[in-house]
């Protein structure tokens, strides 16, 4: 173009028709030059924005691909820490905590409760109520700033909106507390229809349980239904004020723009309209958290119920090693109750030697499970002591005490897993040959080798694919393997017939020897060679002494020993002169009228 105006310079109108056509035709190179030049720097330009809008959305879509996984990766990291750290505290829960708790509650909080917890408060709060009043605060910050006295008629309106949303919210939390201690009786009741299966069928119950069970399940699914409808009418009442609202805001708004009330302009309106769009959705996604929180938070508090309970039975301060037991465990005037009032146990004096055996007798319900949960800290008295060479029980360290124990109990349980895991369960470190020498002492071995797979049979849950008798001396294994320094025996033998229950018994005394023992049996041929025999009666011990002392008196043992009899007991061995009316008994007195001993 420089060019063309040089062409006329000196002297334009007068400028020769050639000068004229040459500047014209410079600057028609001109145009085209600076045409091609815009093109081409207009086509860089959307190139480069292109560029951005496509590197923009490809850093979008990462963000709210990690935004999601790395949410939902924590959700889960923090659901699976809860759930340890629940089943690590039920294990600190002393065994009775524990029994007294109902199964299908327990399983309901530590699944269903948990998992409402982590995705109904922690996702709620994390993604929308910790974010979005953020974003709706300066959303109305700016409408302040356009007009602060419409910003007051929607507050007004927020506050209108809000009222019946709380009301539902509580109604929702109410509900759902309902709706969860449901959902555990439900799991109760699936619990107890598997674990007494044979008994509904021996009774031909079915009917009976299908009814109670769709009483269970019919408080679920009502508080489930009242729940959904609150959930749903506050959606609702959102939807319902959005429609009416914005009508009304328009024409509200429009009078007052027309009016030039509050000098107020279309544009200030209409900006202050946008920003009303702009937090609807915001204040949407708080409504429904809001609800899901409200439905979460008794799950919540269901959930730390458990993580709250105090451990019953805990170290003391300072609580000293315990070492190998040298003297004797010795019960000082010991008392026990459950409830504060009625005593199990009441004045109980106990001398056992290191090495000796004592055995605890009496009818059901004398209090002899209770005095071994004593034995082993699984409770601790409500009165007088129990010492340990001289030391304290409560002051020695439990985790200590409980590793010098094996435990045999009158209730045989195994887990889920093979024969040989199952037996290794007394020792993990223990290698294959130890755990077949430990079956072999339990007189089990061939009856495992016949199994299929052997030692790698799996024998179902708590045992249910082997006979009673098999499940009890694969525990008694179990304890053989663990060599403890003190054994506890709660009517080991008593899913025993009376030929297996011999060859056991030669393999406990094995196991008795230089191990201080305490036994629960109601069999004769248990009892009769320990060093000491205890008769209980109400809590209290009225007669001790050894086998052959006791039945010369004629006393409560006596009794017992007679009942035995009369009941039928024709697989014992023949017992010397000294055994007196006792002699042969030693099986099983299902139904006698005094066994010697049962579930204390």
């Amino acid at each position: 173009q420089r060019e063309a105006g040089a062409l006329l310079l000196p002297d334009p109108p007068a400028a020769a028709p050639a000068a004229r056509a040459a500047a014209a035709a410079r600057s028609l190179e001109a145009r085209g030059l600076a045409r091609d030049a815009h093109f081409a720097g207009t086509f860089t330009l959307l190139g480069r924005i292109l560029a951005a809008a496509l590197g923009l959305a490809v850093a979008l879509g990462l963000t709210r691909y990690l935004t999601s996984v790395w949410s939902r990766e924590v959700v889960a990291r923090v659901y699976q820490d809860l759930q340890v750290a629940t089943a690590e505290h039920l294990l600190r829960l002393s065994p009775g905590q524990v029994a007294q708790a109902r199964r299908g509650d327990v399983l309901s909080r530590v699944t269903t409760d948990l998992s409402r917890l982590v995705n109904g408060v922690l996702l709620p709060l994390c993604s929308v109520l910790l974010l979005q009043p953020i974003r709706i605060a300066l959303l109305y910050a700016v409408a302040v700033f356009v007009s602060w006295r419409l910003a007051l008629c929607l507050l007004a309106l927020a506050a209108v909106t809000l009222w019946p949303i709380r009301w539902w919210g509580k109604f929702i939390r109410r509900s759902a507390r309902e709706r969860q201690s449901a959902l555990g009786d439900v799991l109760e009741a699936i619990h107890q229809l598997l674990a007494g299966i044979r008994l509904v069928k021996a009774f031909r119950r079915e009917d009976h349980e299908r009814v109670r069970f769709r009483e269970t399940t019919a408080r679920a699914l009502a508080a489930e239904v009242a729940v959904v409808r609150a959930r749903t009418a506050s959606r609702t009442w959102i939807h319902l004020v959005n429609d009416v609202t914005f009508p009304l805001v328009f024409l509200g708004g429009g009078y007052l723009v027309v009016s030039h009330v509050w000098g107020l302009d279309a544009g200030r309106f209409a900006t202050f309209a946008g920003l009303i769009v702009l937090m609807y959705r915001p204040a949407k996604s708080m409504v429904t958290a809001y609800n899901t929180l409200q439905d979460s938070l008794p799950s919540m508090r269901r959930a730390f119920e458990v993580l709250d309970t105090a451990p019953a039975i805990t170290d003391a301060p300072g609580a000293r090693p315990v070492g190998r037991p040298a003297d004797a465990l010795r019960l000082e005037g010991v008392g026990f109750s459950y409830d504060g009032e009625a005593r199990v146990l009441d004045g109980i004096d106990l001398e056992a030697r290191v090495g000796t055996t004592t055995a605890i007798v009496g009818r059901t319900g004398a209090g002899k499970s209770t005095l071994m949960d004593l034995l082993a800290r699984f409770l601790d008295p409500t009165a007088g002591r129990v010492t340990v060479d001289g030391a304290p029980l409560d002051a020695l360290r439990l985790v200590d005490w409980r590793a010098r124990l094996a435990l045999v109990s009158q209730q045989p349980f195994l887990f889920h897993d093979t024969v040989r895991e199952n037996i290794r369960y007394g020792r993990l470190d223990a290698t294959d040959a130890e755990v077949e020498e430990a079956a072999r002492k339990a007189r089990v071995h061939e009856e495992v080798l016949a199994l299929p797979g052997g030692y790698d049979y799996v024998v179902g849950e708590r045992g249910s694919r082997l006979s009673g008798g098999q499940v009890q001396r694969l525990t008694i294994a179990r304890a053989i393997l663990r060599d403890p320094d003190v054994l506890l025996l709660d009517e080991a033998t008593s899913a025993l017939d009376a030929a297996t229950e011999r060859q056991v018994q030669a393999a406990l005394a094995d196991l008795e020897r230089g191990r201080t023992t305490f036994v629960i049996a109601h069999r004769l041929s248990t009892v009769r060679h320990a060093d000491q025999i205890l008769v209980l009666e109400g809590g209290r011990v009225v007669e001790r002494g050894a086998h052959a002392d006791l039945l010369g008196r004629g006393g409560r043992y006596a009794d017992l020993v007679r009942g035995m009899l009369e009941g039928g007991d024709p697989g014992g061995p023949a017992a010397g002169p000294e055994a007196g009316p006792a002699a042969g008994s030693d099986a099983r007195p299902e139904g006698a009228p005094g066994p010697v001993g049962g579930p204390g």
